[in-house]
């Protein structure tokens, strides 16, 4: 898949740049063959939303995609593709919000 050109506030970035409490859409994947095929067998596809539930530099990020917590490793973060939807900060009331929606 080919990524999308960062448009303003709707830039493209990496799943492992986004910072925990995040909710993002995966846009595409910056891999092919065996990893890609595992992402979409995880529920990782395009369109999908994702809550960044941990994100620890020495650690899988925690996500929750599609009502399961998964742990995903760094280089598999690293070739998803993603736009930011909400970040902490963001607004104080939407952050509990999504924050708890994700831990569900």
């Amino acid at each position: 898949m080919s990524e999308h050109p960062p448009d303003g506030n709707n830039q493209i970035l990496a799943l492992s740049e986004v910072s925990e409490g995040s909710k993002v859409e995966i846009v595409a994947y910056r891999s092919n063959g065996r990893l890609a095929q595992r992402l979409a067998e995880l529920g990782l596809t395009p369109g999908t939303l994702v809550w960044v539930l941990q994100c620890s530099k020495s650690q899988p990020l925690l996500v929750r995609v599609r009502g399961t917590r998964l742990a995903i490793d760094r280089n598999s973060a690293e070739s998803l593709r993603v736009r930011q939807i909400y970040h902490p900060g963001q607004d104080q009331g939407q952050q509990s919000r999504w924050h708890k929606l994700g831990r569900r």
